[in-house]
């Protein structure tokens, strides 16, 4: 969790043993929920940051939304949406408490939304359809299908506070808007009883009097969804696709992740009042890499945009009207793992390496990274801290051993070997002039003078691989470990 007030960062524990997939929080900001990719929910608390309790839904989740009056909570769960108390409303033991189960969809459900009175739930189907459903028992409604994507329905947005009108997005970048003939203040809820009918049931002879009865009590209401515009985002290739949007009803905006790293922000024309419908595009930006967006989102006042690349391990907060970044921050890319970390000598930074060949520097006060080095083109196997804390050295697969400035926020010196190796461990005494180093499959140390870049000694006597090696504190003497068997001091 992400304090841009305060520039400060701190974990929640979600208790999970494998990635999270989704989450969402509540609107009193209170609580937190975290959906693992095998669809085992935490319940977490955003004061206390403990986890409460846990779910497990059996299947995926691929997405989960609480309603804006807090009181429920949806969840998309193959083909079904579940609904739910929303944790913490109901004096249960148990803070899932099924309110409905709403069906009908024929694809997996990939998005929803609710509109802002908490009556209605708009979802998107990776089957290119998207339906709007009675989050409450609405006299008279029934489900309405929209259907004139070509691709997956990736997103779902009612378009403001007072109406049902909708807009929905498709994996190929059509923006498809469509109007309601009705407002949300017309549909009236009843209370759930012995009057509940189904409009499908119809082959059930024995319920037809009943059904006949709910029908004359309860009329069908005459709603009708109408594509009111056919809209498209502007894309650089055929083969780039949207993975990634949403929408912010007061100012009409609309941000769209591309998979080629890229992300829009469009302005979307009002329904009732323009001639020619089109998009306008308000910004473009992008992450500066071909990884695709996984995630984005606009904050509640609309002023900024928030964007995350899980391959890229980036995450943006963008203010979009002063064109400026409020937090750029990349950790080491995901799928690699970090092989070495140190404290420096005062705890204020940690310095990390890992297999993406990055050498980062992090803040423990704000758990921010200070600043990244890149100039390793192979997996940093370890990094340390000079002693006066100045300066970091890392080791490389790539048979260099650096040192970086931490003043000047530059690579100031590359010690290599006479031969090509693959240094593994490293150490440098406590006056920071000698630095000594091991590789794979050598059985010798290589040390170098600091100062010069020179190589002064290549040490030999173990008979196998030397596996990691230090400096004593005082006395500078070297101690080496081998798979020989022996410890040998130099």
């Amino acid at each position: 969790m992400f304090d841009l007030k305060h520039n400060t960062c701190h974990s929640k524990d979600a208790v999970s043993n494998h990635n999270l997939s989704c989450f969402d929080v509540s609107p009193n900001g209170l609580i937190t929920v975290a959906i693992n990719e095998n669809g085992v929910a935490s319940v977490v608390s955003n004061q206390s940051g403990l986890t409460i309790r846990t779910f497990d839904f059996r299947a995926p989740v691929a997405a989960v939304k609480f309603s804006p009056d807090g009181s429920k909570i949806a969840i998309a769960k193959n083909d079904v949406i579940l609904i739910y108390h929303a944790p913490g409303t109901v004096a249960v033991y148990n803070p899932f408490k099924l309110y409905r189960l709403l069906s009908g969809c024929y694809g997996t459900v990939l998005s929803l939304n609710w509109s802002f009175d908490s009556k209605l739930i708009a979802v998107g189907c990776d089957d290119a359809t998207s339906k709007v459903f009675a989050a409450d028992w609405i006299k008279g409604f029934s489900t309405y299908s929209l259907g004139s994507h070509r691709s997956a329905v990736i997103g779902c947005f009612f378009v403001d506070k007072a109406s049902a009108d909708c807009y929905t997005v498709s994996r190929d970048g059509a923006v498809h808007s469509w109007k309601c003939s009705r407002k949300l203040e017309e549909f009236e809820i009843y209370e759930r009883g012995a009057h509940l009918y189904s409009l499908e049931d119809e082959e059930d002879e024995k319920e037809s009097k009943n059904r006949s009865d709910a029908l004359a009590k309860y009329p069908k209401l005459e709603v009708e969804f109408n594509r009111s515009a056919r809209l498209r985002v502007a894309v650089d290739s055929s083969s780039v696709d949207v993975v990634a949007c949403d929408y912010h009803q007061r100012t009409r905006l609309m941000v769209i992740g591309l998979s080629d790293g890229q992300f829009h922000l469009y302005e979307l024309p009002d329904l009732l009042n323009y001639e020619v419908p089109e998009l306008v595009q308000v910004q473009s930006l992008s992450i500066g890499s071909s990884h695709p967006i996984t995630s984005v989102c606009i904050n509640g006042t609309g002023d900024w945009v928030a964007v995350a690349s899980e391959n890229l391990g980036q995450l943006l907060v963008w203010e979009w009207k002063s064109e400026s970044y409020i937090l750029k921050q990349q950790s080491h890319a995901s799928r690699h793992v970090v092989t070495s970390a140190m404290f420096s000598p005062d705890e204020q930074f940690v310095v990390t390496g890992g297999n993406d060949g990055k050498v980062k520097v992090w803040q423990t006060k704000s758990s921010f990274c200070l600043v990244t080095f890149s100039e390793h083109s192979s997996t940093v196997t370890s990094v340390l801290f000079t002693q006066s804390g100045k300066a970091v050295m890392s080791a490389s697969l790539d048979g260099t051993v650096r040192a970086f400035d931490l003043k000047r926020y530059r690579n100031f010196k590359t010690l290599t070997s006479p031969r090509p190796a693959q240094f593994t461990s490293l150490s440098v005494d406590s006056s920071g002039d000698i630095v000594a180093a091991c590789a794979v499959d050598l059985f010798e140390i290589f040390v170098w003078s600091m100062k010069t870049g020179a190589i002064l000694e290549i040490l030999s006597g173990h008979t196998s691989a030397v596996t990691s090696l230090q400096f004593a504190p005082i006395t500078s003497d070297l101690i080496t470990v081998s798979l020989d068997g022996y410890v040998r001091s130099w």
